[in-house]
């Protein structure tokens, strides 16, 4: 070992006995020799020092220094002053390194001469032992370099940071009036012109505890501001510097707000475990997504219904229509930090149900908008003119609404002309399968991340009678337009899996549940006359579409008719079937036993009059009635299809039956009526079901995750 060791291994030390001991066998067990330990005993109160002072009496390259405690600030500064090495490794008293960590670092700098701080990627274990990799966010410009302006929106991975000596000498130290000294070290040093460079293996392990910062994503982004306030009141900063970190500090206030009323409505610890779970589907898809399985997007497009390596995607004509698709890129400009607006997000939403009611995909975003106005978005709900969405969206505060014509004919141009309606967009969402392919025209003109809402399981069309022709150019059309997507939103895991089928890998695919107000729901199904009546009442509610079954529950109403006279039927909802239900019921003789309701104005004060609920679909992509009904605690009769299992857990929160089976529905439904009690039992549990996972609360907390991962920076400022 030369006089002067290459490396210096900096440890700052508070009452960390039981943790010191494992952190130093971390560095003994180097197999790059060349190195000190300093350890900086904090005014420790336990038996630190002693610790340290054992592990310095076996070991030469271990020295302990000692001071009255001034927090990790001070002690790294007191660390590093006593320190001789040429290159200084930052690392936490209950941090690991990997035995190859200085070695791989020796040959890194050496190749990288121009640089002057090092980091590497890692492992998070959490207080379980479970262990989950560290990685530079995605939307570095340059993946093996972060830049200040990079720096500003999310902090590297820092465990076991190299810097060379100088960039300490330069900057003057750590804060020690400061949490995360080590965030504001980085942007000092950065602000100056030393230079960056990431080495790509994982090569040490942050051990996570709830008292940290990084435990509390609150936490971490108030503590994130005040650091990017105090870079930004320096005078180190270029102008472009300037404008990139006052962007991300008015990010920042937004992120903290949304996060502030996020965690007032759904509670501190439902809110962490949902962002907790976001995190982990994310990892777990940028897991798959660095296997390869994904070609290169800028030369990806769609054949057959897998994904080829081919030429760029240009126009694509289906029946008479014409769009452009061109790939998105996800650099957005609050990514570099060039929006210094302060404006919330904003998001385009396109919608085409042009009827003067309201199906499933419209109740749910309306139910959205509010609580993403609460968050910090803006939305623009573009609609079919005159249609019930408008009418209901323009009840919304902060909600614009731009209405248009989505008539076959002029499609094209309409869609040509949005980009310049929507000028200060951010990112299109569009909710269905037309305007999904309109959002991928609108979001690549925009030059914005895209988003397709996926509320129907594909190829659910067979069961509305779409031809096979008809089907396959939509799956063409489908397919082609593919490439520009960034996002699609599945409703349930049925969904899911159903893109997957199609081609779609499962990377781009993330999964928000729909969600009911659950308070709103039953302050509206009190209205209901609840006074004593004659016989029990069993109804299905939903549009009266081949899909939905409806025949089903005519043919089941017949069977069960015979059971008593009291019993009545009741079904709500309009659509193409209307007629040939009519005349099935006037058949089947139950005429004055079957009441035709029409459109449900109220939903909630429609299901909770009821004694049963039967949703008879063939197929059901997430089961919207089934969570009302169940949020009102009535139990519910539903086929097994699509994601209506995720809802109905069968025999404990409401019966599940084969599809398209008649006999099946009224021996469930004759089940229910003959035993209050197991009625009773399955709607108290179902009710508990979508209290706990099917809430407009959590759903807006899923589109808000998603946002953040695709508009870096928004709510997003720390490692996650």
């Amino acid at each position: 070992m030369t006089a002067e060791p290459r490396f210096s291994i900096t440890i700052p030390a508070y009452n960390a006995e039981t943790t010191l001991a494992e952190t130093l066998d971390s560095v003994v067990a180097q197999t790059y020799s060349d190195w000190e330990v300093v350890v900086c005993d904090d005014g420790s109160t336990d038996g630190t020092r002693a610790l340290a002072e054992s592990y310095a009496a076996r070991d030469a390259r271990v020295r302990v220094v000692a001071q009255e405690n001034r927090g990790s600030g001070g002690a790294y500064n007191t660390a590093v002053r006593a320190s001789r090495g040429a290159l200084v490794v930052m690392l936490s008293a209950d941090d690991l390194l990997l035995p190859d960590h200085l070695a791989r670092f020796d040959a890194f700098v050496r190749d990288n001469p121009a640089a002057s701080v090092f980091t590497c990627d890692g492992w998070y274990e959490n207080e379980d032992g479970r262990r989950e990799e560290a990685r530079p966010p995605a939307y570095w410009v340059d993946a093996a370099e972060c830049t200040l302006e990079d720096l500003v929106v999310a902090c590297f991975y820092g465990v076991g940071a190299v810097y060379r000596r100088p960039v300490f000498d330069a900057v003057g130290g750590f804060r020690e009036d400061l949490y995360a000294e080590d965030y504001l070290f980085w942007l000092q040093a950065l602000a100056p012109g030393f230079r960056h460079k990431r080495l790509a293996e994982p090569l040490s392990v942050h051990r996570r505890s709830g008292l940290q910062k990084s435990s509390s994503a609150l936490r971490m982004r108030e503590t994130d501001l005040r650091v990017i306030s105090e870079i930004l009141a320096s005078d180190a900063l270029t102008p472009m510097q300037v404008r990139a970190t006052a962007a991300a500090a008015l990010r920042l206030e937004r992120t903290i707000l949304a996060r502030r009323v996020l965690a007032a409505t759904l509670g501190d610890a439902r809110l962490e475990l949902l962002l907790a779970r976001a995190r982990a589907h994310r990892r777990r898809s940028a897991a798959v997504a660095s296997l390869g399985v994904e070609p290169d997007p800028a030369t990806r497009t769609m054949r057959g219904g897998a994904e080829q390596a081919t030429s760029p995607p240009g126009a694509t004509a289906s029946a008479g229509v014409a769009l452009e698709f061109a790939p998105t890129s996800l650099a957005s400009p609050r990514a570099v930090g060039l929006d210094s607006s302060g404006d919330p997000l904003r998001i385009a939403f396109l919608n085409n149900f042009a009827g003067p009611t309201l199906g499933g995909g419209e109740v749910q975003l309306l139910a959205l908008l509010p609580g993403l106005v609460a968050a910090g978005v803006r939305p623009t709900v573009v609609c079919a003119a005159g249609s019930g969405l408008e009418r209901e969206a323009r009840h919304l505060a902060q909600v614009a609404v731009v209405p248009v014509d989505f008539f076959p004919r002029t499609l094209p141009k309409m869609v040509a002309g949005l980009p310049r309606r929507l000028r200060g967009v951010e990112l299109v969402q569009g909710t269905g399968f037309l305007t999904n392919l309109a959002a991928r025209a609108v979001g690549g003109a925009l030059g914005v991340p895209i988003i397709n809402t996926v509320h129907v399981v594909p190829g659910a069309a067979r069961h509305d009678g779409e031809s096979r022709s008809r089907s396959a150019a939509r799956a063409a059309l489908e397919h082609a337009s593919r490439l520009p997507v960034t996002r699609f939103v599945a409703v349930s895991e049925a969904v899911r899996d159903g893109l997957v089928a199609d081609g779609v890998v499962a990377a781009r695919i993330s999964v928000v549940a729909n969600g009911v107000d659950v308070g709103a729901l039953r302050a509206a199904a009190a209205t209901v006359d609840r006074s004593p009546r004659a016989g029990r009442r069993v109804g299905y509610l939903g549009r009266l579409e081949p899909v939905k079954g409806g025949e089903y529950f005519v043919t089941a109403a017949a069977l069960l008719a015979g059971d008593d006279a009291e019993t009545r039927f009741v079904v709500a909802g309009t659509g193409t079937s209307e007629p040939l239900l009519w005349r099935l019921a006037a058949e089947l003789g139950l005429a004055d036993r079957l009441e035709f309701a029409g459109y449900a104005s109220s939903a909630p004060a429609f299901l909770g009059g009821l004694d049963v609920v039967v949703v008879p679909s063939l197929s059901e992509a997430s089961g919207l009635t089934a969570m009302e009904a169940l949020a009102l605690g009535v139990p519910v009769v539903a086929t097994r299809v699509g994601g209506l299992p995720e809802v109905i857990a069968d025999g404990e929160t409401g019966l599940l039956v084969p599809p398209a089976d008649p006999g099946a529905l009224a021996a469930a439904v004759r089940r229910l009526l003959g035993d209050p009690e197991l009625a009773g039992r399955l709607a108290a549990a179902g009710a508990d079901r979508v209290a706990e996972l099917f809430t407009v609360e959590r759903m807006v907390a899923g589109y808000v995750s998603v946002y953040e991962e695709l508009v870096p920076g928004w709510m997003a400022s720390g490692p996650a």
